[in-house]
């Protein structure tokens, strides 16, 4: 349901909203593609929100689901985050997923939902070339049947890379709320909210980041013991494009800290979007060995930060960086 509600830009307005959840549905081979509508979804928040007196709130199974048993996972799923969310943008890659008792895969099910419930359903496939031998053929299939079925009952979208997802999120977004019709959606001046209000909105908006640096990590470590080795060089370097692209789109809703030059949690963001730039930029010589073995360590020293970065006292971190506001009793 989509709920009125007072929302604080990022200079601590505060301004009356209409909060829409936005589930994002999708199998588990486009994450990257994941965090750039995530992080669209909040870049149309600092452009729009205030001003259409609307924000979109994105929903991911990862962040916004709890442990519960007595049903299967997709019911239970369905309970928690599907059927009260007002929007779904769905994306598939090259896998469809896991077939549920009801339909292909969660993903498909979840769309499914949307659609006999009169919701609105937004589906981007990829268009990206792919190696054959680098993917299941029997997921790709399913995938393709799928696809067939959805263009003969509907319009769905496509997208040849992440940038080029990124734009098309951007531009459907705008044409979604124009087309919602929004009750209580309205335009009010902005009030000045107070120290501890803009502390808790801040907190609040960084926790999907944490939460995003905790899965880098811990996949990041998981890989290293599994293999005795990290990623090969392409993909490592793909790893760290996909932490820069997602610390660099969240640049928006953040900005409070990220761009306050006394913050130190913004210090050593941008100090982290830095260092992943740089390594998923990096080249490799034919030198023996040498840039492939510095390149290693300094992807281990850019996730020995990450890790540092996700066990830090965020609340602390805040706290210092906007002061409260001196009480004027005494």
């Amino acid at each position: 349901m989509m709920t009125p509600s007072t929302c604080c830009d990022r200079l601590g307005h505060m301004f009356p909203a209409t909060a829409i959840k936005v589930l994002m549905a999708s199998p588990s081979d486009v994450e990257r593609e994941c965090a750039a509508i995530e992080a669209t979804i909040h870049r149309w928040n600092s452009l729009h929100a205030e001003r259409q007196g609307v924000v979109l709130l994105p929903i991911r199974w990862t962040t916004h689901s709890r442990p519960e048993m007595g049903a299967a996972p997709q019911t239970i799923l369905n309970s928690q985050i599907v059927d009260p969310s007002d929007v779904l943008i769905a994306c598939f890659g090259h896998r469809i997923g896991s077939p549920t008792a009801s339909s292909d895969s969660g993903t498909s099910e979840e769309i499914e939902r949307f659609i006999v419930t009169n919701r609105p359903a937004i589906v981007y496939f990829s268009e990206s070339q792919v190696n054959i031998s680098d993917i299941d053929t029997e997921q790709l299939q399913r995938l393709n049947a799928l696809r067939g079925r959805m263009q003969g009952e509907g319009f769905i979208g496509s997208y040849t890379d992440i940038d080029d997802l990124r734009r098309h999120v951007e531009a459907d977004l705008v044409r979604l709320v124009q087309g919602l019709e929004i009750e209580n959606a309205v335009i009010a001046e902005p009030q000045t909210a107070s120290s501890q209000t803009m502390q808790e909105t801040i907190f609040s908006a960084l926790e999907p980041l944490r939460i995003q640096l905790l899965r880098d990590s811990v996949m990041w470590k998981s890989q290293w013991e599994t293999r005795g080795d990290p990623f090969n060089g392409d993909a490592a370097k793909d790893f760290a494009q996909g932490i820069y692209q997602y610390l660099a789109g969240l640049n928006g809703d953040v900005a409070v800290v990220l761009n306050n030059p006394t913050s130190a949690l913004g210090r050593d963001i941008r100090a982290l979007m830095e260092s992943a730039q740089q390594n998923a930029n990096i080249r490799f010589y034919l030198d023996g060995g040498r840039s492939r073995n510095e390149f290693v360590m300094q992807m281990n020293s850019l996730m020995e930060n990450v890790e540092y970065l996700v066990g830090t006292n965020w609340q602390d971190y805040i706290v210092t960086s906007i002061p409260m506001e001196e009480d004027d009793s005494h």
